[in-house]
């Protein structure tokens, strides 16, 4: 601290606050569009999965990159796993063609990582039960679905 330089009211806690009001405000940017997805959602928590587990797989599909393809290669999977929770996309999400074998760019993707993940959330959340369970099926345009079931 200088002579002569006001400190401002908090002195250094003033950065971490403002770290903390920035991850509320996405908390709840989230928890809306959380809102907005879940009116497309259909529950069946009949023996489902662990609402743990469901937000784990949705974690595990958005992965290191959130902005990669989650689309269908043919012969590659349309599901995933964690603990007792599986979540899976139809096949007709169907990734561009590309000859050479690399992953296709982000935006010519039907569904980025994030965005799936966004719909295991909602369904995770929109359908959990007071005992821990969860699970349903997010219809989208067309006979496009995620669902997220028990493994």
């Amino acid at each position: 601290m200088a002579i002569g330089v006001p400190t401002p009211p908090g002195g250094r806690d003033v950065l971490p606050k403002r770290r903390y009001t920035r991850s509320l405000m996405l908390e709840a940017r989230e928890r809306d569009a959380l809102e907005i997805r879940a009116d497309g959602v259909e529950c069946d928590a009949t023996d489902g999965p662990d609402y743990k587990d469901a937000l784990k797989v949705g974690d595990d599909w958005q992965g290191d990159n959130g902005l990669s393809c989650c689309c269908h290669v043919p012969g590659g999977p349309t599901s995933k796993s964690s603990g007792s929770a599986k979540a899976s996309f139809s096949e007709n999400f169907q990734c561009p063609a590309d000859p050479s074998g690399m992953p296709p760019p982000p935006t010519t993707c039907p569904m980025n990582c994030n965005t799936l993940r966004s719909y295991v959330y909602a369904i995770a959340t929109k359908c959990k039960t007071n005992d821990g369970k969860t699970g349903g099926t997010y219809k989208l345009t067309g006979d496009r679905e995620i669902k997220v079931t028990h493994s």
